[in-house]
């Protein structure tokens, strides 16, 4: 004679002190950014690397990791990073360049 366990299945729902948050960190997905040029003028948009959808919400700053909008972000002219504008300064006296803070010369 064989003897079956019994299995049941039971819904757990959890309380607000069963859970906690340990930690949060930021993934680095690559993405692209696509200048096309038409008749009626230039054209930009930014796509995930990985799929190729495209991502017009918001990026974030890879040097504060602050949320900001594509129109609101500043190109560094040495490494072409797109950083917010609190992240940018300016260098020189007659001819201005746009520099990340890692590319400032130390």
């Amino acid at each position: 004679m064989y003897s079956y366990a019994r299995s049941y299945d039971r819904v757990f729902v959890p309380r607000r002190y069963d859970i906690s948050f340990v930690k949060s960190v930021f993934v680095q997905v690559p993405i692209w950014y696509i200048e096309m040029y038409e008749p009626d003028g230039k054209k930009q948009k930014i796509l995930f690397g990985s799929s190729g959808k495209e991502w017009g919400e918001f990026l974030y700053c890879p040097e504060c990791q602050k949320k900001i909008y594509p129109s609101q972000s500043v190109t560094c002219e040495v490494c072409g990073k797109k950083v917010c504008s609190d992240c940018i300064k300016e260098l020189g006296l007659v001819f201005k360049k746009k520099v990340c803070k890692l590319c400032l010369p130390k």
